[in-house]
């Protein structure tokens, strides 16, 4: 019987490279001819009232960037309808900002797969504002006409911006809203002639009736009060009805943190009633709360936290919480409660009670006290606050001190951990008595300032101040600096008068501080951050410590990892001045690596 031939393993391996290579081949074939058209220039032609920084931003389309020469930057795609829309989009913003007149054109140039890109702009007249006009106001109980026309962006004589209309429409209705008018409606009508360069626009005010704050109806509430809800208003029946107070009654009682929502409706179904009904509705959060947390970083090292809390505490909205916390440097427990609504909406009560155990460089022993304080809301995010505090410090021999302290707090921050834009302001002054010792006033004032220079780089600025008139000052109260959040090229309150004990350097404290940094911040993929930053001060026990010339100065940069919790943040400090001379006198290292979560400041 004659046998089948089996097939050849090589012949088979032959095979499947040859058609391995076919199949590249052909990818290379097909990719040729779909090739990929790239820019290799871009100019802006014709724009004199607007520079050529402000029209490329508005575009998507880039020109090749600086660095582009480097054998490894591939060089920016070019897309024809992104392109196309991004000259309606110039022409649109020529249109916007007052010329109407405005054309703009384009034009490409290819060289094989590149192309130079060219975007004509004729500008033409500009259109200035001839009259503005507020029709509807006169005689309307508290409102002013002049003061509404002064807080407008539209002026007459200046540039005719139409997207201004719509928020100077609202910003008049807003005027209205919070001035007794709840049913006011506004039209606006504008008309323009730009080949003579003129505009016109006209706001026409239907106010509707003047009302007052009706009946007020609380809704959602299970457990906390409606008594409770009610002296949270910020507004009382029967007074002039003005939206602000709405707004800042549903953030008052949202702030108690008792509620998980909180939504204040007035009912203007009717325009013809004078007195608005009001309802309040809540919905209430879990009122036992838990929370138990740990950490690392290079000053406190390992650390750990946990945190008890009632919220509405026996009734009232008030809350209690039992808290400690433990590292190498610090440990503490301590217990608040927090009343609101004491003597009205925005004042709340305070009441703590503490135990700590510090094991700082320049700070050691046990402190043990209570505090008693008011705080009063002013305005969204300002706040006020006098305290009265009562501690014994047991180091070496026990004092006890009693504290008097009044604070002043703006803070318009966009983010409390990650900050971009706004800023910060704390001061507070405050007298000490010390029995059986001489007393002494301290005063301290810390700003911080953020600017978003681009979408991915923000500059940030702090600088802090405080001096102590006295004598004779428990170390525990006085000043330091160095470390994560200070002056970052010394470690913890390194900086500053002390001695050398055994090889370590024991830092004393001054009675005079000041210290500032200036930090520019990066936000890069993957999450990722990085800084550059100054960072300068000194600390002493004469005025002569806010002369620049007797400044130390720090430079340095760090990585940032954007968690959900915040950034982790690792910072190398340099000593770039160091007239006490550190390293010599006091055997400190010339730079510090720092490890922590959260910005510097």
């Amino acid at each position: 019987m004659k046998s089948l031939k089996t097939e050849n393993p090589k012949s088979k391996i032959r095979f499947l490279l040859f058609a391995a290579l076919l199949t590249v081949l052909s990818s290379q074939s097909a990719l040729a001819e779909e090739e990929v058209l790239t820019v290799r220039s871009l100019r802006i032609t014709g724009n004199e009232k607007i520079s050529d920084r402000k029209l490329r931003r508005l575009m998507v389309t880039r020109g090749p960037a600086w660095y582009a020469w480097l054998p490894f930057v591939p060089p920016r795609p070019f897309d024809p309808d992104r392109f196309a829309n991004d000259v309606r989009r110039i022409e649109t913003h020529y249109k916007d900002n007052g010329y109407f007149n405005a054309v703009v054109t384009s034009g490409t140039v290819g060289r094989g797969s590149r192309v130079d890109l060219v975007v004509r702009v004729e500008e033409g007249n500009l259109t200035r504002l001839q009259d503005l006009r507020i029709e509807g106001l006169d005689s309307l109980a508290g409102v002013s006409p002049s003061k509404v026309l002064r807080n407008l962006s539209l002026r007459t004589g200046r540039p005719f911006r139409r997207l201004a209309v719509e928020p100077d429409k609202l910003l008049i209705l807003a005027h209205l809203l919070d001035r007794g008018y709840p049913y006011a409606t506004v039209s606006v009508s504008a008309r323009v002639q730009p080949d003579e360069g003129q505009g016109w626009v006209t706001f026409r005010v239907t106010p509707g009736p003047r009302a007052t704050f009706g009946e007020v109806r609380v809704e959602g509430n299970a457990r906390v009060s409606a008594r409770t809800v009610l002296r949270g208003l910020d507004f009382r029946p029967g007074e002039v009805y003005r939206e602000g107070r709405r707004l800042s009654t549903q953030r008052l009682l949202y702030r108690t943190g008792v509620f998980r929502a909180v939504t204040v409706r007035p009912n203007l179904s009717d325009s013809a009633r004078t007195s608005v009904p009001v309802a309040v509705s809540v919905q209430e959060r879990p009122f036992n709360l838990i929370r138990i947390g740990g950490g690392y970083d290079t000053e406190e090292e390992l650390r750990g936290s946990a945190m008890w809390g009632r919220r509405n505490f026996l009734g009232g909205a008030r809350n209690l919480t039992v808290a400690g916390k433990a590292s190498r440097i610090l440990m503490e427990g301590r217990v608040d409660l927090r009343q609101p609504f004491v003597i009205d909406s925005r004042t709340d009560l305070g009441l703590g009670a503490f135990i700590r155990r510090l094991r700082e460089p320049g700070i050691r022993g046990t402190q043990v006290g209570g505090t008693l304080g008011l705080s009063r809301e002013f305005a969204e995010q300002v706040v006020g606050a006098l305290q009265y505090e009562q501690k014994l410090i047991r180091a070496g021999q026990d004092t006890l001190l009693f504290d008097i302290r009044a604070s002043f707090l703006r803070d318009r921050r966009d983010d409390l951990f990650d900050p971009q834009a706004g800023a910060f302001f704390l001061t507070s002054a405050e007298q000490v008595f010390v029995q059986r010792a001489k007393n002494f006033f301290r005063v301290t004032a810390d700003g911080r300032w953020y600017r978003q220079l681009t979408r991915r780089m923000t500059f940030a600025v702090r600088v802090f101040g405080g001096g102590i008139r006295g004598e004779s000052i428990p170390t525990p109260e006085k000043f330091f600096a160095g470390g994560a959040s200070s002056v970052r090229g010394w470690g913890l309150q390194e900086l500053g008068p002390g001695h050398v004990e055994g090889r370590k350097f024991r830092p004393s404290g001054g009675k005079y501080k000041a210290e500032g940094s200036a930090e520019l911040r990066w936000r890069l993929p993957k999450r990722m951050g990085a800084a550059a930053f100054v960072d300068f001060g000194n600390v002493g026990n004469g005025l002569s410590i806010y002369d620049f010339g007797d400044f130390v100065y720090t430079v340095g940069g760090g990585l940032r990892y954007i968690s959900p919790i915040g950034p982790i943040r690792i910072d190398v400090g340099y000593k770039a001045k160091d007239p006490f001379h550190s390293e010599e006198a006091f055997g400190l290292r010339r730079y510090n690596i720092h490890f922590s979560l959260g910005q510097a400041f």
